[in-house]
């Protein structure tokens, strides 16, 4: 793995294999598992946001998803992440919680059968999103 990521490094052009891929995702969850589990040991309150793959796009234009389940795969805008983050900072719902957050999958699916439940709508500095959509969320003990 190191020899891979030393080609990587060294090699602008160089891909890896899909097998040296699922290594470094891989490697890469349990480190970032092992950083939230220790600050989550030190009694401090805390927030930990999960945003889907991160995109440079308007905010405020599309519904968000809030899911502790790990199944977030649907990019979100950097400036909707900020607003979730700053907002997080001042709401006592988000305390000492984890999720994930992202955009509303599109789905062609008939209503009621996409992956996700839809627990945020579109995001304003008028409405108070953050609060409702935590609420179902789990407090990690």
């Amino acid at each position: 793995m190191e020899e891979a990521r030393g080609r990587a490094l060294n090699q602008p052009n160089y891909k890896m294999s899909e097998n040296e891929s699922t290594f470094a995702e891989r490697d890469m969850r349990r480190t970032k598992t092992a950083g939230e589990d220790r600050l989550k040991a030190t009694g401090l309150a805390y927030t930990i946001v999960r945003p889907g793959p991160l995109q440079d796009v308007p905010s405020g234009l599309q519904a968000l998803v809030f899911d502790q389940s790990g199944r977030v795969r649907n990019s979100i805008g950097t400036a909707d992440v900020a607003d979730v983050v700053v907002r997080s900072l001042h709401e006592e719902k988000a305390v000492n919680k984890s999720f994930e957050v992202c955009y509303e999958q599109k789905s062609d699916l008939p209503t009621g059968l996409d992956s996700y439940e839809l627990v945020a709508h579109l995001s304003s500095l008028e409405t108070d999103y953050l609060k409702p959509a935590l609420e179902p969320l789990e407090r990690n003990i």
